[in-house]
């Protein structure tokens, strides 16, 4: 009995040592495709408005910065790593549709980081 506890214990320690930032993000994208298959009655809003449309984006200070139409009709400058952090499917569309990137070369962690949550969404999806 001891070994099985000794066991799991050693597997959450490995699991937990394994996940890299990726990691936590493809966790926190099973909630967003969760979200987006589900039904529209079943969503939950919980205070104050949400993130609908990605307008434009600037970078200040070498941070990126994207303007955002609220559902309350508000528009606000929010970060990347707000919004890619609450919206991660949102913003990688948008990064990919625009070829957001500071890079002369077209290829930059920000742009890669969308490319693959955009495949891997369409993927999921399918």
């Amino acid at each position: 009995h001891q070994l099985g506890i000794n066991s799991g214990s050693q597997l959450q320690r490995k699991i937990a040592s394994n996940l890299s930032e990726d990691g936590a993000s493809e966790i926190e994208m099973v909630t967003e495709i969760n979200d987006e298959l589900s039904r529209p009655d079943e969503s939950v809003q919980i205070g104050g408005s949400r993130v609908i449309k990605v307008c434009a984006h600037k970078w200040e200070n070498g941070q990126l910065h994207f303007k955002v139409s609220m559902s309350d009709n508000e528009t606000t400058w929010e970060s990347l790593r707000d919004l890619r952090e609450d919206y991660p499917r949102l913003v990688a569309q948008y990064i990919v549709d625009h070829q957001v990137t500071r890079s002369t070369r077209g290829s930059n962690r920000t742009l890669q980081w969308a490319k693959k949550v955009v495949r891997d969404l369409e993927r999921s999806i399918r």
